[in-house]
């Protein structure tokens, strides 16, 4: 079969969709029909893209298929996801991998997860847990950390590694549901198809969601429901207001009396903002705020600590 070359941006491309964190069958469709689409194939050809993957590789480099990196990826997708008859139809996946990271050994701005495919490269007998501490590579993944929203996305891996535990090193993953409705959803959905612990962490407010997913909650997997209501009410006071200080240096520097105890952080800060002038209150840009000032002398305390110390015993 006669094809154009795929070039090396689209192959690392490729490489990266096949090596994230997403369901098997998903990603490799993905992949897999994204390049059948280019060469006007519109169903799922396997053979076909994998001898137009290599074909493309052969093309940069005399360097041939090494099945570490085959049986490795297979591997991966074994030890996280269930693997369904649809999942396994594509391995073995017989693809130039040790090629593809020859072209692209020099490139300095690959994502985490081919970052470690290049560590392994130069490793390849080396244990892969003692490589990701060593590197802070995230991969091989050991545990989920599902939450609500974006703030715990942005912030939890940050105090985890002020207090001794580095997510990264660990192989511990912040995932968001994109707010507390969609997190039984979610849960739902990846109890059928991930193999690793997920610990789900959830605001107070969100007794109803607990309440449907404890009666599917497998046993490896666990609940944290805040005890003093949402994840931004447990960063200590001093974390808040040195970050919407230094947000905000030219303007109105508060302090903790600006705080109604009697209501939650959101609701605070959403006031605070509105009576200063400081624009709409964003949860995204009050987290990276957050994790702007934050160092390995910042304190953190009380329910806080406890949640990143449950996480790393889990």
């Amino acid at each position: 079969m006669k094809h154009k070359v795929l070039d090396t941006e689209y192959l690392t491309l490729c490489l990266d969709r096949l090596t994230r964190f997403k369901y098997t069958q998903d990603k490799y469709e993905r992949v897999f029909l994204d390049i059948c689409h280019k060469f006007e194939k519109n169903t799922l050809d396997i053979p076909c893209v994998k001898k137009i993957f290599n074909d493309s590789v052969k093309s940069y480099t005399d360097t041939p298929v090494n099945d570490f990196w085959n049986k490795l990826l297979e591997d991966d997708e074994n030890k996280m996801f269930v693997q369904t008859k649809d999942c396994k139809k594509f391995f073995p996946l017989d693809l130039n991998i040790e090629g593809l990271l020859e072209i692209i050994e020099n490139n300095e701005n690959l994502p985490l997860n081919l970052k470690r495919l290049m560590t392994l490269r130069q490793n390849k007998d080396g244990d892969q847990k003692a490589l990701r501490k060593k590197y802070s590579l995230l991969y091989p993944l050991e545990k989920i950390i599902l939450t609500e929203g974006i703030t715990e996305e942005i912030l939890l891996e940050e105090f985890g590694r002020i207090l001794g535990y580095d997510f990264k090193k660990e192989g511990v993953l912040v995932l968001g549901a994109g707010g507390k409705n969609q997190v039984a959803k979610k849960y739902y959905q990846m109890r059928e198809e991930v193999n690793l612990p997920i610990f789900i962490l959830l605001d107070l407010d969100a007794e109803e969601t607990k309440s449907l997913i404890e009666p599917k909650l497998k046993k490896k997997d666990k609940i944290h429901l805040i005890k003093t209501g949402e994840f931004e009410d447990i960063i200590p006071y001093d974390i808040k207001i040195n970050a919407v200080n230094n947000m905000f240096k030219n303007g109105y520097q508060i302090s903790e009396k600006d705080f109604d105890k009697n209501i939650g952080t959101v609701k605070n800060l959403k006031e605070i903002y509105r009576i200063n002038g400081f624009g709409d209150f964003q949860k995204a840009d009050f987290a990276k705020a957050v994790k702007e000032i934050l160092n390995k002398d910042t304190k953190i305390t009380g329910e806080l600590e406890s949640v990143i110390k449950e996480i790393a015993q889990f």
